[in-house]
């Protein structure tokens, strides 16, 4: 009797440890199939569905916006470190642009106003690379980047160091994209290369809104 009974715990021990480890089987092959391979935006009912590849090391990756670094001028994404990022833009091979949500004390309407009050650009000074140049009028603020503007009701605008820090002056390019704004980065050196530079940023906005593969 005390052998049957030892035999039927020991069967019903085996029989709980192979259902358990049935469970745990089927709950790591869903885990498995859960893998995301995109990131998403949303804002203002526009969704951008953004592959993992096309973004930074995933301590850049946020709710309201993602970084995204790509080879210049190729605009192929690059799996690199921010560490590796700094001499490869030097050396312009590499573009780097922050992809974000538009918050709301960041309005389309007043984005160039706010960067041409905060640089004290006041002065139209002509034209450079089919850019409007805003300028300081007062030398005493001659030390603040100037204003490469692009289109003013659809913001697109440059801003970057002139003079004789040019060569090591990195241009911030502001670009609002429906309800995003990306804010791309490239050295003074490529200002006159914006177009492209803009085109190629727009055509990948563009996918990740269409949720094509981007190349």
């Amino acid at each position: 009797m005390v052998s049957f009974v030892f035999k039927t715990i020991a069967i019903t021990a085996t029989l709980c440890l192979i259902v358990t480890l049935l469970l745990t089987s089927n709950a790591y092959a869903e885990g498995e199939e859960e893998v995301i391979h995109t990131h998403e935006l949303q804002n203002g009912g526009v969704t951008l569905v953004i592959p993992k590849p096309h973004t930074a090391p995933v301590y850049n990756l946020m709710r309201e916006g993602v970084w995204i670094y790509m080879s210049y001028p190729e605009f192929t994404s690059l799996e690199i470190e921010k560490s590796e990022l700094q001499g490869l833009t030097a050396a312009g091979k590499a573009i780097d642009f922050f992809l974000r949500t538009v918050p709301a004390d960041k309005l389309k309407s007043n984005a160039l106003s706010v960067e041409v009050k905060k640089n004290k650009a006041d002065l139209k000074a002509g034209e450079e690379f089919g850019l409007t140049v805003y300028k300081q009028s007062d030398a005493k603020y001659a030390d603040k980047p100037n204003i490469w503007v692009d289109n003013e009701t659809a913001p697109s605008f440059i801003v970057c160091q002139d003079g004789e820090d040019a060569k090591k002056s990195v241009c911030s390019h502001y670009l609002y994209l429906d309800n995003f704004y990306a804010l791309i980065f490239y050295p003074r050196t490529e200002l006159k290369n914006w177009q492209k530079i803009k085109n190629n940023v727009d055509a990948l906005y563009q996918s990740y809104k269409n949720h094509e593969e981007a190349q």
